[in-house]
């Protein structure tokens, strides 16, 4: 069984807000899971870092899936502990 799109990452996947231009937002992984007519698993969490997302999202992955996304980053280099050998060792993980 196919389980469509899953998304992993920050608030920037997870995609809440208040509408723009018009727009409801929304997760650009879900702009992308309907532009490709995939079931979409937002896994994605707020103020989530590298580690968290490999720590607390990924044992959640329930596949196989079509595609995978992840957008994560902007948290990790915010923080002015910032560890560019930690966020590279997490992310490749």
């Amino acid at each position: 069984m196919n389980r469509g799109l899953v998304a992993l990452g920050d608030s920037i996947t997870r995609g809440h807000g208040e509408p723009m231009l018009g727009l409801h937002f929304q997760s650009w992984a879900l702009w992308l899971a309907e532009a490709l007519g995939l079931p979409c698993t937002n896994l994605a969490v707020d103020g989530a870092v590298a580690g968290s997302v490999l720590s607390e999202q990924v044992p959640r992955l329930d596949g196989p899936y079509a595609l995978g996304c992840l957008y994560v980053g902007v948290n990790d280099a915010r923080d002015p502990a910032w560890d560019a050998g930690r966020y590279e060792r997490d992310l490749r993980a």
